[in-house]
Formats: structure tokens, sequence, C-alpha cells
């Protein structure tokens, strides 16, 4: 590796750092599937950026303060990193449905954090291949004029 070049490795774990919800995954969409939800099972849902602020509801969350810290709800996680929260409450679901839906959600989140990934390392590898291509330009055209 060059001198002043990172590795992929490294720039996959810190970078993350740098990306929110809204750049990982097409909250409209997110939020036209939580809408459905609210509204064919009775779910109660609230989605917080990794900070608390609120982002997507559907339900009554008027008084309700995210603790993103001691009650985080359902965290969000893509390469090892809190992206959003999401709180949950079953208020409204028939009881005999609870276990049903909360299986449901979690297979939600799950599809959430693998889009999420894929498209973290998917933005991250095509800028990392496109600055190393610019890299190898460059030293090309001081190769070819002489140039050090």
């Amino acid at each position: 590796m060059a001198y002043g070049s990172i590795s992929l490795e490294k720039r996959l774990k810190d970078n993350i750092k740098n990306y929110g919800l809204s750049s990982l995954l097409d909250t409209d969409r997110m939020s036209d599937q939580l809408e459905l939800l609210h509204k064919l099972a009775g779910v109660e849902v609230l989605v917080t950026d990794r900070h608390g602020e609120k982002m997507i509801s559907f339900g009554n969350f008027a008084s309700f303060h995210p603790d993103v810290v001691n009650e985080p709800g359902v965290k969000l996680r893509v390469a090892n990193r809190t992206v959003a929260h999401i709180y949950f409450r079953y208020d409204y679901v028939e009881e005999d449905k609870i276990a049903l839906v909360s299986t449901f959600l979690d297979k939600l989140v799950e599809t959430y954090e693998s889009v999420g990934e894929q498209t973290y390392l998917h933005k991250e590898t095509a800028v990392y291949a496109d600055e190393l291509e610019a890299k190898l330009e460059k030293e090309t055209y001081q190769v070819k004029h002489g140039e050090k």
C-alpha cells in the first residue's frame, strides 16, 4: 500500500460515522411500509436517528421523549454502528397476533440492516475505487512525463 493511503477495511470501519439513516435507506419507502404496518396490525411505530431526533412516527408519540441511552428501543445497526432506534407499541394489536407481529418486526429490522449494510459497502467501495483510480492515473502521468 502506498504512503498516505488507507486500507479499504479501515475506511469501512471509520466512515460509517459519516452516514445517517437517510443516506443508507430509502426513508420514504420505509415510512410507507411502517404506515401500512400501523394501519394493518395496529402497531405504533417511532423511528429516531442515532441521537434520538424523531424521523418517522405512526401512532401517538406526542408526549414520548426517546431516551436512546437508557431505553434505546430496537437498535438499527449498520457496520457495527447504530444508525437509528425504532420504538414499537403493541397497545392496539390483537392479543393473539402480538407474537406474530413481533416476529415480523424482527425480520423487517433485519432486512433494513441488511439493505443498509449493502448500501454502505457499495458506496464506500465505489469511492475507494475511484480514489485509487485517480491516484493511479496521476502516477501514470508522472512516470510518463518524468515527474517525481
